[in-house]
């Protein structure tokens, strides 16, 4: 079985990501919801093992804030709303997550992230691909209406990853991993 995992915004900003991401031809929205990705895809060898460990660095997460920033590229080939530096909690929240996928018996020789670890983490949120049928000449519209979405969506607290699992050509939420109780208040801060 192939797994992921990913923090996934509040259900506000992800509603009016889809309604964004579905103005345009593609299909992205009908294969995964909008998410960020931490661990990328990997065949799971022992999903109870994984999973318990997964359980365990989520168990010991404080929540934190994060926040989305402008559309950017990737070689012109992704186009995506990128995550504002700052916040040293997602790389470190990774790095865990990674720790115990690399220890916890899995096949990680197909995740490029594990076999480079010089690699750069750049986290993002994927809104077009051509490969999923979105033609790149219509980058520069989501590209504009992308920019006016950032601009206008407040920083959110990370509560919890989720775990997603490959079923056919989707993408399908299998379980929610929630980090240590919230504060009593925890607030963001908007960025802009």
């Amino acid at each position: 079985m192939t797994y992921f995992i990913g923090v996934v915004p509040p259900p506000e900003v992800a509603a009016r990501i889809d309604v964004l991401r579905a103005r345009f031809p593609g299909r992205l929205v009908e294969r995964i919801e909008p998410h960020i990705t931490l661990v990328a895809p990997l065949e799971v060898l022992n999903l109870d093992l994984w999973v318990s460990a997964l359980e365990r660095v989520a168990a010991s997460t404080h929540p934190f804030c994060l926040q989305l920033g402008s559309p950017d590229y990737f070689d012109r080939r992704v186009l995506f709303l990128s995550v504002q530096t700052g916040s040293p909690e997602l790389s470190e929240l990774r790095a865990r997550l990674y720790n115990v996928t690399q220890t916890g018996g899995q096949d990680t020789s197909s995740v490029p992230e594990l076999r480079d670890a010089e690699r750069a983490y750049h986290p993002h949120l994927t809104l077009a691909m051509p490969s999923f049928g979105t033609p790149a000449a219509l980058f520069p519209a989501i590209h504009n209406e992308a920019a006016a979405l950032a601009a206008d969506t407040s920083a959110f607290v990370v509560a919890s990853v989720r775990l997603y699992r490959k079923r056919g050509s989707r993408w399908s939420p299998e379980q929610d991993l929630a980090f240590s109780t919230l504060p009593e208040e925890t607030g963001c801060a908007p960025a802009h």
